[in-house]
């Protein structure tokens, strides 16, 4: 029963060791990859939050400027465009301010880091998966 149990071991410890080979060159082919990937991702993710919270509002804001300054807009009561234009000035603005916190806190030193810094900007993303 001995030996049995013993070349079961065996067998099962080959099959592990040969298990742990295979991944390790499966991980060692894969990580440039997975690298370039992150990189990418993060470039693209903070070009998108810099162009929804800073050309968005900036369209938004534009649009209440034109409509504003046309004149059947306050001619005597609010009208349906002048009411859209005090709104969309209002949310413009609004937007503005928080798109300015968010990319100045987030969006700008991540995107400038991996474009930068790809290297840094990896390790402090797997750093965050820990």
């Amino acid at each position: 029963m001995d030996e049995k149990t013993q070349e079961l071991v065996n067998s099962v410890g080959q099959k592990v060791l040969d298990w742990a080979e295979a991944t390790e060159s499966f991980t060692v082919e894969q990580a440039p990859l997975l690298a370039q990937e992150i990189v990418r991702y993060g470039i693209l993710n903070n070009s998108l939050q810099l162009a929804f919270f800073l050309i968005v509002p900036s369209i938004m804001i534009s649009l209440s400027y034109r409509f504003g300054t046309s004149k059947d807009v306050w001619q005597t009561d609010l009208t349906p465009k002048g009411i859209a234009c005090i709104i969309s000035g209002v949310f413009g603005c609004f937007f503005s301010i928080i798109g300015l916190v968010v990319c100045s806190k987030d969006a700008v030193p991540n995107l400038c880091k991996a474009l930068v810094a790809p290297r840094l900007y990896i390790i402090e993303q797997i750093s965050r998966l820990m």
